[in-house]
């Protein structure tokens, strides 16, 4: 799928949602957490070198203040094994020091599974009302809860290799509309449908950068080198 997919399906990607209002969602005066929520599942990589271009970068991207009237979607895509989890990852401990009012949340997109207990995560960590009730659409639930919500939030979807699970398809498995919408809202996802900005990650040699087409092959010569000689 080239760019101009990529933009064109832009413009479904924030589904209506009056329709939901309807279901029990998260009070954002009720049961708010004192502190911000953190649903990383991984600790912060010490080893991670290098990259600080596409971070400060990424970092402006998905700041709460580059655009207060619009929700900021970014993408990181690339083949695998170049290192797209490890940026997210870092992308979300350095969003924590720089906004700490912000909540961060984590959901693997390896498949429907993944992503609901991720969801379900939120939902606990929210204390969203009937969360824990089986007869209740949990994704439904939580999308309504960040779309609503007058807090920050960074929402990481990871591992979303499998483009089918975001068509633009009417097919239940599709979870392109559970994607929460809100001008609070930070959406930081791996090869996810619908995004404004893009962070690509490409091979050169053993490894090369590049920032919205902007080769920083030096600086990833210069990583793959200090990785080689290990």
């Amino acid at each position: 799928m080239n760019i101009e997919q990529f933009h064109h399906a832009t413009n479904n990607y924030a589904c209506p949602l009056p329709h939901i209002r309807s279901h029990p969602t998260f009070d954002p005066h009720q049961g708010r957490p004192r502190t911000p929520c953190w649903t990383v599942p991984f600790g912060r990589n010490k080893d991670f070198v290098g990259r600080d271009s596409i971070l400060n970068q990424l970092a402006d991207m998905i700041s709460p203040t580059a655009d207060k009237e619009d929700c900021q979607r970014t993408v990181i895509s690339g083949l695998g094994g170049v290192g797209k989890t490890q940026i997210a990852l870092e992308a979300a401990f350095r969003v924590r020091a720089r906004c700490p009012d912000c909540h961060v949340f984590w959901v693997p997109a390896i498949n429907t599974t993944t992503f609901e207990n991720g969801y379900h995560e939120i939902g606990r960590k929210l204390s969203i009302q009937n969360i824990e009730n089986d007869k209740t659409d949990i994704k439904l639930l939580v999308r309504a809860a960040l779309s609503q919500s007058s807090d920050n939030w960074l929402l990481i979807i990871d591992n979303a290799d499998d483009a089918t699970l975001f068509g633009e398809t009417s097919e239940v498995t599709s979870l392109r509309g559970y994607l929460p919408f809100s001008l609070k809202g930070l959406d930081l996802q791996r090869k996810v449908l619908g995004a404004e900005h893009f962070v690509t990650l490409k091979i050169m040699h053993s490894l090369s950068l590049a920032f919205n087409g902007q080769g920083c092959y030096k600086e990833a010569e210069q990583i793959a080198g200090r990785h080689l000689d290990h």
